[in-house]
């Protein structure tokens, strides 16, 4: 079975900073408490402050503790780490998953993409039912698929194939795509020099 500690380091590379962009969806829940001088920060490490709040309160001590998981030299992993099993890994039944490689980019793509599409495009390539939420029966299909990488492969060409559909219908994202392709070939790099496969 799939471990979800294996791709917490390539999740939190590729997110790890604090965000106060004020086009992002994010900003209407900014965090009420600044850090060192610096306000409206609205997300830190992919997570949003409403989330986190929500999770834990809002207090000086959990603004702390939100802005830290973006520190590049202690980050406060503890946090980070039970909100990303909690919100993604389980939502993905990732520990039900036999190919740790596969797992590993669904989990990415539902932190990137969300739930929904990342549920959609596996269920797809093991045709149940796509109906954006990953339960048993397509657990069954996945972990009956033939040829687990081939599977793997498979979704990945899908996460590619969502990024350049969405762009087409929607240009605005086009500033963006080269850099989430960019993040489903690392993630293949990802899973070599660690030694994932099937």
């Amino acid at each position: 079975m799939a471990l979800y500690t294996v791709i917490i380091p390539f999740i939190h590379t590729a997110e790890g900073k604090l965000d106060s962009d004020p086009t992002d969806a994010a900003a209407s829940h900014p965090c009420p408490y600044s850090f060192f001088g610096r306000n409206g920060i609205h997300t830190s490490s992919g997570y949003t402050w409403e989330i986190f709040s929500k999770e834990f309160g809002s207090t000086p001590d959990t603004a702390t503790r939100f802005f830290m998981m973006s520190d590049p030299n202690k980050p406060n992993t503890a946090d980070w780490n039970y909100l990303f099993k909690l919100i993604y890994w389980d939502t993905i039944k990732g520990d039900l998953i036999n190919s740790q490689e596969l797992a590993n980019s669904i989990v990415d793509m539902c932190f990137n993409s969300g739930q929904h599409e990342a549920s959609i495009i596996i269920q797809r390539c093991v045709m149940t039912p796509t109906d954006g939420i990953i339960g048993q029966h397509t657990v069954d299909a996945i972990n009956g698929f033939p040829d687990q990488h081939q599977l793997y492969l498979n979704y990945q060409a899908g996460r590619c194939s969502y990024y350049h559909d969405l762009v087409e219908n929607n240009p605005k994202y086009q500033v963006d795509l080269v850099g989430w392709l960019n993040r489903v070939e690392n993630l293949n790099q990802f899973n070599a020099l660690n030694n994932v496969h099937v």
